[in-house]
């Protein structure tokens, strides 16, 4: 786990190339900005009767033993990690004082032993509701991932999951690429603004950072995996232009990483909820980052193969052509060098379409002509097949649209209707 919060803030070397510069304040860029100052830490309880339960329970343990002076403040342990470490710290001090039974009456012990169970009971209630949360957050994660599936271009899928991201729990969503280790902002999604976002990438896209040692993300790049920024405000190692357009005080932040490699990045917060990011939304977003990595090789897999399969086709369409032109020819050529053969045994039978009717001879195509003169001399479909190398179906198919162009009903009408026509 990488947390910014364990490290000691730094000021940033003057000169050297990847700090940002200072920048103007683009808090306007945020609509209806948090007040100053860092979000309370933990993830809220959210459920009244478990905070009231958590309560009792302290009070009884306080009736009989002060309370760790570590214990933590009336307002976090109304999260789920301030609750935890208040039933832990009063259950240990019930422990101690029942492990020393010099001075307890009988009643004192009982309200004791009540008292511990009291705790017990509390704290498993605390990690069922917390288990049910992951629950929820890895449902919704799994749903979010259906819907970016069905989707079949790349423009597309960038610019849903933002969406998708923020209905897993969080409040705003950016995903970015990473071109030759520059973070590049593409798409933004703010549950306060919807519509908003252009100014924010603008910002993104105009103070480019190069993804070094001086920069939180490139730990992500480095380290193959999601990270914690707690305190952004006064963490010199943050994107300072895109912190200060979001206004953002805490932050997860997830690497894009099909086939291994770091292609982009998600972050995500709670800002409009005030609350501190904490290790599962960490993980929530790794899962994220991890399952849109995979939808992204998908879906580029995907338009290739639709590419590759318009061109197959064009290709295809085109081989056509050029078969049907290399068999028409080689007929030609067989065509004629059984006529030269033929020379040799029979005298040559006059081309009929030569002198035909000029009108007649344009109804007819080059393949049509040829039979027909095959047909004035008395050959049969079969024989005309034979000479011509094609099947006797097609023949008789070119046989159908000759009677229908000449508008003769047999083989001899059209044969007379031609020759008559030759004749005048």
């Amino acid at each position: 786990m990488t947390d910014a919060a364990h490290r000691p803030p730094v000021d940033p070397p003057s000169g050297v190339e990847g700090v940002d510069p200072p920048t103007p304040d683009f808090r306007a860029l945020v609509r209806d900005p948090a007040p100053p100052g860092a979000f309370p830490p933990g993830r809220p309880l959210g459920d009244p009767d478990l905070a009231a339960e958590i309560s009792t329970a302290l009070s009884a343990v306080r009736e009989l033993s002060p309370l760790p002076t570590e214990t933590p403040a009336p307002e976090r342990r109304r999260t789920f990690e301030g609750a935890g470490e208040a039933l832990l710290a009063a259950e240990e001090a019930l422990h101690t004082r029942l492990e020393d039974p010099a001075g307890l009456d009988g009643a004192t012990g009982r309200a004791s032993t009540a008292a511990l169970r009291r705790l017990t009971t509390a704290r498993r209630r605390l990690e069922q509701t917390l288990l049910g949360e992951q629950r929820r957050a890895f449902t919704a994660v799994q749903s979010a991932l259906g819907r970016l599936r069905e989707i079949d271009t790349v423009a597309a899928m960038i610019r849903a999951v933002p969406p998708e991201v923020v209905r897993c729990g969080f409040d705003r969503a950016l995903l970015s690429r990473v071109e030759e280790s520059v973070w590049l902002p593409e798409a933004w999604h703010d549950t306060g603004d919807p519509e908003g976002g252009a100014g924010i990438l603008d910002v993104g896209r105009t103070e480019r950072r190069r993804i070094d040692h001086l920069l939180l993300e490139s730990e992500m790049v480095r380290r193959r995996t999601a990270l914690v920024v707690r305190d952004a405000e006064s963490d010199p190692r943050t994107h300072i232009s895109l912190r200060a357009a979001t206004d953002t005080r805490s932050y997860v932040a997830a690497p894009i990483m099909p086939e291994g490699r770091v292609i982009g990045f998600l972050h995500a917060d709670c800002y409009r909820t005030r609350r501190e990011v904490d290790e599962l939304d960490r993980d929530v977003l790794w899962m994220i980052a991890e399952g849109v990595g995979y939808a992204l090789e998908r879906t580029v897999l995907l338009e290739r193969l639709e590419s590759l399969r318009v061109r197959v086709k064009g290709l295809t369409s085109e081989i056509s052509g050029v078969v049907d032109e290399i068999a028409d020819a080689e007929v030609e050529v067989d065509v004629s060098a059984r006529t030269r053969a033929t020379v040799v045994s029979t005298p040559a039978r006059p081309r009929i379409a030569a002198s035909g009717d000029p009108r007649l001879v344009a109804l007819l195509t080059r393949r049509e002509l040829e039979i027909m003169e095959h047909m004035a001399h008395g050959e049969s479909n079969q024989e005309i097949a034979r000479r011509l190398i094609i099947s006797e179906g097609t023949v008789k198919t070119h046989v159908k649209h000759i009677l229908r162009k000449l508008g003769a009903g047999n083989r001899a009408e059209a044969v007379s209707r031609f020759l008559l026509s030759e004749r005048t």
